[in-house]
């Protein structure tokens, strides 16, 4: 498949910050958190999100961009009712899904992952199209000029 941009982040190293931090790290030097962002270990009201973080879960998990907006809202939520002394706190492991449309150019491929199932279905030619749509849907509802759809 041809591209302008290939990115490639290993996944096996963490951030060489980390690896000098005395926070509790995984095998990969990712730092271990729970299913609320909370740092495991002694530290109190310690938080993490996103890629520094190890995600649990089935072997295709995958650190996602949406994954990490929500650890980060989450971790916030859950630090503010900490302060407050709210007991209410929100985990991200029920956002661990993968809904994807992989667009190859000239058609693409729908791809659905859950905890208990598993899908994937070829979209020629209008695939690319509905990826395309989706991409400018999204970039509009990041500066708000359209709504978000509820769940996403």
């Amino acid at each position: 498949m041809e591209s302008d941009l290939i990115i490639f982040t290993p996944s096996g190293t963490g951030h060489p910050v980390l690896q000098d931090s005395d926070l509790p790290l995984s095998v990969d030097n990712n730092v271990l958190v729970d299913g609320y962002c909370r740092v495991n270990g002694p530290q109190k009201n310690v938080y993490a999100a996103g890629d520094v973080t190890r995600l649990e879960g089935p072997k295709w998990i995958a650190k996602q961009g949406h994954i990490a907006e929500i650890m980060a809202k989450y971790a916030v939520y859950n630090i503010n009712n900490a302060i407050i002394g709210n007991p209410k706190r929100k985990g991200y492991p029920n956002h661990l899904n993968i809904v994807c449309v992989m667009d190859a150019g000239n058609g693409a491929i729908f791809t659905l992952r859950k905890w208990n199932k598993e899908k994937i279905i070829p979209m020629p030619t209008f695939g690319h199209w509905i990826k395309k749509a989706w991409g400018h849907y999204w970039k509009l509802s990041k500066l708000k000029k359209v709504p978000r759809i509820p769940g996403m």
